[in-house]
């Protein structure tokens, strides 16, 4: 049965036929909402029962509705919902091309139905279906911005369908799957090792067609802080000297991404610093073409490159910082204890401060002393340490002299309230005092 779909907002339809037919669900039916509203007629001029929608909606309906929505890119979530309620009836049939179909189409409306994901990452797990890698990749870039993977899911899809079948993905696939394992702090030394490889072996000769596929690679690996030598070796030879092929968003990210190698690397290339200066050129004469996130990447830069005896970046980082760049703060609940301890021990600090590229977690601004907290996010998976992009904000923060105090999650989580503030008078009230 095909249905022409006006307004679904309930579990209850009117459902009508619109050509005679002998059969019951032998025609086509159109489905509308049942109007309570005064004034308003409450069923169609074709005259018919009113059926519970789950007596017409079986698994293939469903997903005929779900593919429909998409083309109409309809986002309601009161439909949304009822659909993905009715979904579940179902859980257990869908095959892994049905699963990917709800999966992706859900993402694109921006839909967020956690249980119903969960279920759906249940069934992958138990089952371990046989996925295509176009498919595999897909599912892990949706799930993510749905915000419906996490540490477990993804070390699932890594050991099953990942580690040992790098060489049947494709070059884009590759470069996502680690832009997820740089989004996660996914630093799994043998697989990362197997995509290097990988892209060595079969895609290094014609990396550089699809720059955007390039600079993540470069940015993904230089965040894990892996890798180093290949990293080096694609710069070398797709990057260094034909920056007029790349875009600036995309000279950027290859600008980031060198800060991250020259603060955590030790053994350090010379090219490397003569490419940060050469692309920070560039950038500044089209300073007028970085949007919000690009001029962070540049901001940050110029302070990597501030030099206390001769300010060579003070104009342009006055021309950024006039420009308004617009950070993304977000208050863990670990600061919020934090701020109400503070409180109650007599320290006076400064919440989300401002300095140079960064905003500080607490700061006291006579001392040059800020106090950052390490939640889990600021961690790496597998060797516990601390992650580039934070290494580099200490570095930059300790250039500017100010000193930096940090209270680590894995140190404060599990503490009784008493053991908290002892926590933060040995590690902070006794180091500033």
């Amino acid at each position: 049965m095909s249905f022409t779909i006006t307004n679904i907002v309930s579990r209850r339809y009117i459902i009508y036929p619109l050509t005679k037919c002998k059969r019951r669900y032998s025609c086509t039916y159109n489905i509308k909402r049942y109007m309570n509203e005064e004034g308003e007629r409450k069923i169609s001029l074709h005259t018919a029962p009113i059926f519970d929608v789950e007596d017409v909606m079986n698994k293939e309906k469903l997903l005929y509705v779900i593919k429909n929505i998409q083309i109409v890119d309809l986002k309601e979530k009161n439909i949304l919902n009822n659909i993905s309620n009715l979904l579940k009836k179902y859980i257990n049939e869908y095959t892994i091309e049905e699963i990917y179909t709800i999966i992706h189409i859900f993402c694109k409306l921006k839909f967020t139905k956690y249980s119903l994901y969960n279920n759906f990452i249940k069934i992958i797990m138990n089952k371990k279906p046989k996925i295509d890698s176009r498919m595999l990749t897909q599912i892990l870039i949706d799930l993510h911005k749905l915000s419906s993977l996490d540490i477990n899911v993804l070390t699932f899809f890594t050991q099953y369908y990942i580690k040992k079948e790098t060489d049947q993905f494709s070059l884009f696939d590759l470069s996502m799957i680690l832009y997820i394992f740089n989004k996660y702090n996914y630093n799994h030394i043998e697989t990362v090792d197997s995509i290097c490889k990988t892209i060595s072996q079969y895609f290094l000769p014609y990396i550089d067609q699809d720059k955007g596929v390039l600079t993540t690679i470069l940015l993904s690996i230089s965040t894990l802080n892996l890798n180093y030598q290949f990293y080096l070796d694609v710069m070398k030879k797709h990057v260094y000297k034909k920056y007029e092929h790349f875009e600036v968003k995309y000279l950027c990210n290859i600008l980031y991404s060198i800060l991250l190698r020259l603060v955590n690397t030790l053994h350090k290339d010379d090219i490397l610093n003569i490419m940060l200066n050469d692309i920070t050129y560039i950038l500044l004469n089209n300073i007028n073409k970085l949007k919000n996130e690009e001029l962070k990447q540049l901001h940050i830069s110029l302070y990597y490159l501030k030099d206390m005896k001769e300010e060579k970046y003070e104009e342009a980082r006055k021309i950024i910082e006039k420009k308004n760049i617009k950070d993304t703060v977000t208050t863990s609940k670990i600061q919020q204890q934090i701020a109400k301890l503070f409180k109650e021990i007599g320290l006076n600090v400064e919440k989300e401060f401002l300095i140079g590229p960064y905003v500080l977690d607490f700061a006291l601004k006579k001392k040059k002393i800020c106090i950052e907290v390490n939640g889990f996010t600021h961690y790496y998976n597998f060797n516990g340490k601390i992650n580039a992009k934070t290494t580099l904000k200490y570095y930059i923060l300790n250039k500017l002299k100010w000193k930096v105090l940090t209270i680590e999650y894995m140190d404060w989580k599990n503490k009784s309230k008493e053991d908290k503030i002892k926590y933060l008078e040995t590690n902070v009230l006794e180091k500033i005092m």
